[in-house]
Formats: C-alpha cells, sequence, structure tokens
C-alpha cells in the first residue's frame, strides 16, 4: 500500500525470488534485491516521521516511522527456527526500546532476514543494548506501548 509497491512486487518477479523461502535462503537474490529496490525504500524514509527517543512525539495507527534506537531483542529463538509469526507480541521476535513512558516493540517475520549474521546480531541484543534503525508502520499504539511492523524488514543494526 506503500508508494513504490507494485516496484517491489515486479523487481521480485523480475529475479526469481520465491516467496515461500526465508529471504537468507535465497542466495544472491536477496542482495540483488536489496539493491534494486534502494530507491524505493530511500523514498519510504523521506515520508517517515521519525521516532527520536529524545522528543517523542504522539503517533497513531497507520503512520509510517522512522527509528535509530539501542534495542534489545525478545524471542530470538523462533527467530532462529522461522517459526511462523502468530500474531502475540508475547511470542514472536521484536525489538524494544523506551519511547518517553512508553515501550516500542518492533515486529519482524524472520522469514525476511537475510543473512545468518542477522541472527546473530539478535542473539547480542538479547544480552546488550543494540542500535538498530529501519523504517516501520505503526500497528497500534496504547498508554503503554506502540507496536511497529517492521516495512519489509528494513532493519540495520549499528555499533
Amino acid at each position: 500500500m506503500l508508494p513504490g509497491g507494485e516496484e517491489l512486487l515486479r523487481i521480485c518477479d523480475e529475479i526469481g525470488l520465491d516467496p515461500e523461502r526465508a529471504f537468507r535462503n535465497q542466495g544472491a537474490r536477496s542482495g540483488v534485491f536489496a539493491n534494486r529496490a534502494r530507491a524505493v525504500f530511500e523514498n519510504w524514509g523521506e515520508r517517515a516521521v521519525d521516532l527520536d527517543p529524545s522528543a517523542p512525539i504522539q503517533v497513531q495507527p497507520g503512520m509510517v516511522v522512522a527509528f535509530d534506537s539501542p534495542m534489545r531483542a525478545h524471542n530470538v529463538k523462533r527467530a532462529r527456527q522461522s517459526a511462523p509469526v502468530s500474531g502475540s507480541i508475547k511470542r514472536d521476535p521484536h525489538l524494544r526500546f523506551a519511547y518517553g513512558d512508553r515501550t516500542v516493540a518492533v515486529r519482524f517475520d524472520p522469514i525476511g532476514l537475510t543473512t545468518t549474521t542477522s541472527l546473530t546480531t539478535l542473539g547480542t541484543a538479547e544480552k546488550e543494548d543494540v542500535t538498530y534503525a529501519g523504517l516501520g508502520t505503526v500497528v497500534a499504539a496504547t498508554q503503554d506501548q506502540i507496536h511497529i511492523s517492521g516495512v519489509l524488514q528494513r532493519l540495520w543494526f549499528r555499533r
């Protein structure tokens, strides 16, 4: 539904990505996809609202947001097993960070992780803060929590 979505589907078809297989198990195709889709992702970044923990703003479901913050990973075991997403934040893999008086949970589907290195980094983030940056859509907002779905798993870690 975001601008460029049709372009992303076209790229997937052209390079032969298999929607039934994990992204990280598709060899060079995942890198080719990331390279060809870069312009679409950059356009999304320009339209996103920045979630800066030092200056929290009011968010609403449906907003496209950008984040760049130290986070902790939760439920990484399910990500390693490529378990299907259940829809429960208590069971599904996600990243968490403080945002004012609230907690932000960035949900992601492990099938979209591009490398085993990303799983190693998530393991580190279980024990210590790792800075992740990316884009997502706010799917729920309560008094205590904000739930974000990562847009096409556009999550990067930075040390």
